[in-house]
């Protein structure tokens, strides 16, 4: 063939047979060349499909027309819980069947500002809930940017990431609504609460703190705390502060109120601050004042009472010391657990010696007739009067003595008797005689005995 052709027009043979080499190896080339972009291109499409199917994060394209999922990555498997052609096939209903009915509205309003911009600015994001298969929600956190346009320079699909945040929503919620208890309690605490930052200026005072200052927020929050209370005042509490600044926890009460306030008498406690810091430092410190203008009053009302208690207490300790009548209280053992000199001058031993002890052990000639008294006071609850006791005692061995008592009960706030109260008065039995004397102090002379008529 090509020898006719090299007949026909006169070209040499080999010259056709080296253009029919060249023509051959370019296709070969041309083939080589071919194949390799096909290779890179699968590669390049197999490393894009691992990176999609490798991500946590959830691929989609949306068309702003036809306002359904255009492409959607297998990462609503495991986020939703449906396949890509589950997502879809459901078109434009996915807003219906899918979206949370309280974000459709919000979500509209986002699909609508990117088909509306121009400049293609983004990316464009956005927080809303979808239904997962098992019928809970869960939240997704995107980023839409524009994909392509029309032929107007609109907005035509956007490419976006989903990410599930329903954990960090949790979290946050939780925290929400912790700060709003706390801010909750703080605003209705009676005592005030305030917060100073690192500078030095309020960030924070609740109402009770307002009040007591006589202040409104707009006049306490960014001021310096110098420029609320005074250099003078602030001078003084500034090594307390610098205590607090270091995560001391300190308390001091101060006498007189800050400007504006009404009550004299405060207390304020700083306490170690470390709020949403990375490092843990300290961003400031929180003020705690307490009103105990009442406590003050309480206090010293009840350092005076017992001032007078005890004035009273030692009044009485001497009265009963130093009577001329014998006193004592018993137990219901009849063990003396009280006994003035005279009662122990009458028994002979000591005040000392009685305590702990019994009436038959003190005073046995009375211990029987003492008994039946006590257990008569006991099962009544009333006193007995003008009790006649005889016999003898340690004090004087031998003779007969006479005394009058009064038993009287000692009782709790119950109305239980408790112990007996004893009172004792000596008294004499026989003829009396009056014995007249003159003495000047330190000599007497006795005039004659005489007969007493009384």
């Amino acid at each position: 063939m090509i020898a006719l052709l090299a007949n026909k027009h006169a070209v040499p043979a080999t010259t056709l047979l080296s253009e029919a080499n060249e023509l051959s190896a370019a296709l070969a080339e041309a083939a080589a060349e071919r194949a390799k972009a096909e290779a890179a291109r699968d590669e390049a499409r197999r490393f894009s499909d691992g990176l999609v199917a490798s991500a946590a994060t959830l691929l989609y394209v949306y068309d702003l027309n036809e306002r359904c999922f255009v492409y959607v990555s297998a990462q609503t498997r495991s986020l939703l819980g449906y396949d890509p052609a589950e997502i879809s096939a459901l078109g434009t209903t996915i807003a219906d069947r899918l979206f949370h009915p309280g974000d459709r509205t919000r979500i509209a309003a986002h699909y609508a500002a990117i088909a509306a911009e121009k400049s293609g600015d983004g990316p464009f994001e956005l927080e809303y809930r979808m239904r997962h298969r098992d019928g809970s929600y869960r939240w997704l956190s995107s980023r839409d940017t524009v994909f392509t346009w029309d032929t107007d320079g609109r907005p035509r699909q956007i490419v976006g990431a989903a990410q599930d945040i329903s954990k960090l929503k949790r979290t946050t919620d939780s925290l929400a609504a912790r700060e709003a208890l706390l801010r909750s309690i703080t605003d209705t605490a009676g005592a005030g609460f305030y917060m100073i930052g690192l500078d030095g200026c309020y960030t924070y005072a609740n109402p009770a703190y307002l009040t007591m200052v006589g202040l409104e927020p707009r006049d306490i929050t960014g001021e310096h705390i110098s420029d609320l209370i005074g250099p003078e005042r602030f001078a003084q509490m500034k090594p307390w502060q610098d205590r607090a600044l270091t995560g001391e926890c300190v308390s001091f009460e101060r006498t007189g109120a800050v400007p504006g306030a009404t009550r004299p008498y405060v207390q304020d406690r700083l306490v170690y601050l470390q709020p949403h810091w990375h490092d843990g430092g300290i961003a400031g410190f929180i003020g705690v004042v307490v009103d105990i203008t009442e406590r003050k009053r309480t206090e010293r009302a009840l350092a005076e009472s017992e001032r007078q208690a005890r004035a009273q207490t030692a009044e009485i300790a001497s009265i009963y010391d130093s009577a001329r009548i014998g006193l004592c209280v018993l137990d219901l053992d009849l063990r003396f657990q009280r006994i003035n000199e005279r009662l122990a001058e009458i028994n002979g031993i000591p005040a000392a010696g009685h305590i702990g002890k019994t009436m038959r052990e003190i005073v046995p000639d009375f211990a029987e007739q003492a008994e039946r008294l006590a257990a008569q006071i006991i099962q009544t609850g009333m006193g007995v009067f003008d009790i006649e006791f005889s016999g003898t005692t340690t004090a004087w061995p031998g003779v007969t003595r006479y005394w009058i008592g009064q038993w009287l009960p000692l009782k709790d706030h119950a109305g239980q008797v408790t112990g007996i109260n004893v009172v004792i008065e000596e008294v004499l039995r026989g003829e009396e005689v009056s014995v007249f004397a003159f003495c000047d102090g330190r000599n007497a002379v006795l005039l004659d005995y005489v007969q007493d008529h009384k």
